[in-house]
């Protein structure tokens, strides 16, 4: 650099110095208005913008401890922004704490002494005492670290390589590993990749000791597990730091976990209550087939099917906007009406009334029913069909005639029933082999190559297979092949009913 350059860049240094104590009274005017009247968050945005110009200022003219005591300031001002009531006393008081590091760092950088506190200002961040192993093949470098470590309270396990680090890491399950790169019988990368495996029931953060600085590399740490690294020769702020922060990230798994495992929980209760409402389910003497799947927790299908006390049999598919609970919220009062309905050989017609009201009052605009609704009636050889929105119904006929019956009614839950007269085609059932009703996740489903499988390819295996039976075994088997390693983005409901 010329010596011009270099006179105007540290005329400019000195400028942002010479402005360091006008920055830091307005970073102390907003620390003190944080605990005016209570804990006050207002204007968090602005006291968040001051320390976050020390943060990168401070890097840029080579003042550390400022950088990274704002940057410590910075993230406990996000914590503050999005912490409950409870929590913001607290965070206050690790704030002001945080401005006193600051000051102090300030303070060392107008004087020209920055460096000077590093002892002071690394003690000062605390960390819980973990059990720390360290992996360096470096006895010098290894045993200076562990000295540091042991005098913040940690308890530190020593290993001269790779394979002493994992050994000693299945001996004693340490919190945290600081692993060398290059290290003689096994490198740090293959030794942390083994760990990360071994270590998949809890979060054991790895952390680089490395004095690689070619960007690819350092990226490679972290692809073969580090979740951060340091650069030799390391700063023993910077190593406090770091730990703290993965012990902050340790405490966030945990949390996660929990909620994790709270949360299966309660979706396994409320599956069972689910099921147990919407899978009351009698088909008598009716040898009923079906294919149900669903792509998340909760099908946003219903499938619903009963013997009437007049020995009719009632069936009901319903398939919901959307998918997971939201699309199956609606299934409750649905399966509920029906099987109500059914015990009083109610008309196809009323059923649908009953549960669109239902639907229409309980939804919010957008959510409705698809849905198709037969009735068997044994007596009179009759079939009754309301389709409201589904895929055509398969009629498969003697002599493998195939014929559908389309949609001839809207959705239910969009308009009040006592706007709607509910379309309902009759059957004779003489010369039915079978009848086929399903939901649309079959026919719109993609593959790889984003075709769908579509009504042609369905309408061949069912007219193509010799009984109910095997035809949705046998469109379960295509309908595989179709989709390769692809998994269904849709749930899939199909019913068969053999006649004959």
């Amino acid at each position: 650099m010329n010596e011009e350059f270099l006179k105007k860049l540290q005329v400019l240094k000195q400028q942002y110095v010479d402005s360091l104590p006008d920055l830091l009274h307005q970073i102390k005017a907003g620390t003190d208005g944080l605990v005016k009247d209570g804990v006050n968050t207002e204007g968090l945005d602005e006291y968040y913008r001051l320390v976050h110009s020390l943060t990168g200022s401070g890097a840029t003219y080579g003042f550390v401890y400022v950088s990274d005591c704002s940057r410590n300031m910075e993230s406990s001002i996000k914590e503050l922004r999005v912490a409950s009531s409870d929590q913001h006393e607290k965070l206050v008081g690790d704030i002001q704490g945080l401005y006193e590091l600051l000051e102090r760092a300030v303070i060392s950088a107008v004087n020209e002494e920055e460096g000077v506190e590093e002892e002071s200002l690394s003690d000062q961040i605390e960390t819980a005492n973990w059990k720390i192993l360290i992996a360096d093949d470096d006895i010098f470098s290894r045993k200076q670290l562990a000295m540091l470590l042991e005098a913040n309270g940690h308890t530190v396990i020593q290993a001269e390589d790779g394979v002493d680090a994992i050994e000693k890491f299945e001996a004693q399950r340490p919190d945290m590993v600081i692993m060398d790169v290059i290290m003689p019988r096994m490198n740090g990368l293959e030794s942390a990749k083994q760990i990360k495996r071994k270590s998949q029931d809890r979060f054991v953060p790895i952390i680089f000791l490395t004095s690689l600085e070619r960007e690819d590399e350092l990226v490679e740490c972290i692809r073969n597990g580090g979740d951060d690294f340091l650069v030799k020769p390391y700063n023993k702020a910077i190593l406090n730091a770091r730990i703290f922060a993965m012990q902050r990230i340790q405490k966030l798994h945990a949390e996660l976990e929990k909620y994790q495992h709270d949360t299966e929980q309660e979706l396994s209760l409320a599956r069972h209550v689910f099921t147990s409402a919407t899978q009351r389910n009698s088909a008598g003497s009716q040898a009923l087939v079906k294919w149900t799947e669903s792509c998340g927790h909760f099908s946003g299908d219903v499938l619903c099917y009963r013997q009437s006390p007049s020995d009719n049999l009632y069936i009901m598919l319903g398939d919901f906007t959307g998918h997971g609970l939201r699309a199956a919220i609606g299934a409750l009062p649905a399966s509920d009406i029906f099987y109500s309905q059914v015990k009083s050989n109610s008309s196809l017609e009323d059923i649908c009334s009953a549960i669109n009201q239902k639907l229409k009052n309980l939804l919010p605009t957008g959510q409705f029913m698809c849905g198709c609704f037969m009735r068997f009636d044994k007596a009179n050889n009759n079939i009754d069909i309301v389709v409201a929105g589904l895929p055509p119904v398969v009629i498969k006929e003697d002599g493998g005639h195939v014929k559908l019956l389309d949609s001839t009614n809207l959705p239910l839950g969009i308009m009040d029933s006592n706007q709607i007269d509910f379309c309902v085609q009759q059957l004779k059932t003489e010369n039915i082999i079978g009848v086929y009703t399903m939901s649309d996740g079959i026919i719109e489903a993609p593959n790889s190559a984003g075709r769908m499988y579509g009504q042609e390819q369905l309408m061949a295996i069912l007219k193509s297979s010799p009984n109910v039976a095997d035809a949705i075994a046998d469109l379960n088997k295509d309908f595989r092949e179709f989709l390769g390693e692809v998994e269904p983005d849709d749930d899939i409901s199909i019913l068969g009913i053999p006649l004959k």
